[in-house]
């Protein structure tokens, strides 16, 4: 079950006590309620929203393609999935 644009908020959530991991984290594409100390975990929202991390063989071809670096956010890891 992935998450869609045509996806409402109550039907497309990243809720991290799906796995045991009771620490209260819900990640929707509309927001983030992070209780945990640990943090998001980023791997299961890309498994739940049906992207794919940005591999390095990729960000080089979108910089062949553009003709100049990537926006700084991308080469920095903050962009890290489409």
């Amino acid at each position: 079950n992935t998450c869609t644009t045509e996806s409402n908020e109550n039907d497309c959530y990243v809720k991290d006590n799906d796995s045991g991991n009771d620490n209260g984290n819900i990640v929707t594409p509309w927001k983030v309620n992070r209780i945990s100390r640990l943090g998001v975990d980023y791997d299961k929202v890309i498994a739940k929203f049906g992207s794919t991390r940005l591999s390095h063989d990729l960000i080089k071809k979108i910089e062949t393609t553009i003709q100049q670096p990537v926006h700084y956010f991308i080469r920095r890891g903050i962009f890290f999935s489409h």
